[in-house]
């Protein structure tokens, strides 16, 4: 009789394998290849967009180290790819939106000595978005680096960070290719 059962049991996890599979190939993009779609779609004509730095960490020096360092190659692979920067003193509709917004959060490593660092960061391009509920204006994540974990010495988040960025950057060429 537990022979039988198992018979069953496994005939119907087959079935519903098998319904599940032919329910997901109706031709609709799934998963990473939908996202990848979608970002593509939210990214055609950017043309310009404001960079904000949140960098948290105990020491000043080493935080206005790291932005301006950032800040610099960011700038360089941003006008390499032909997307204009907008300037922090513009009127605060214009100079926040688009956003390409990298936040950092780093630590210090007491073990390794001086200058090894743990870093957790994310870019992410955010835009305005008209809510369809109630109308008003909301804010969008149209692009994500996912989460980026690092350990090094300064010059290696650096390196790492202007990676994503350049990820950044060639999924907005490929989402102007493709309009």
């Amino acid at each position: 009789m537990e022979a039988r059962t198992c018979q069953i049991v496994l005939v119907l996890v087959a079935v519903s394998v098998m319904a599940v599979a032919a329910s997901n190939n109706t031709g609709e993009p799934q998963g990473k290849e939908w996202a990848q779609q979608a970002q593509s779609k939210w990214l055609q004509d950017v043309q310009r967009v404001s960079l904000h730095f949140v960098v948290e960490y105990g020491q000043r020096s080493v935080c206005e180290q790291i932005e301006a360092e950032l800040r610099l190659k960011a700038m360089n692979e941003l006008k390499r790819c032909g997307i204009a920067i907008l300037p922090g003193g513009m009127p605060e509709e214009q100079s926040i939106l688009p956003v390409l917004r990298i936040s950092m959060i780093m630590t210090r490593d007491p073990m390794r000595g001086r200058g090894y660092y743990y870093c957790a960061a994310v870019l992410e391009h955010i835009e305005p978005c008209s809510l369809f509920r109630t109308k008003e204006i909301g804010m969008a994540n149209c692009w994500c680096s996912g989460p980026v974990l690092i350990g090094g010495q300064l010059k290696d988040i650096v390196q790492r960070i202007d990676l994503c960025v350049r990820e950044y950057t060639r999924a907005i060429k490929q989402a102007n290719s493709q309009a």
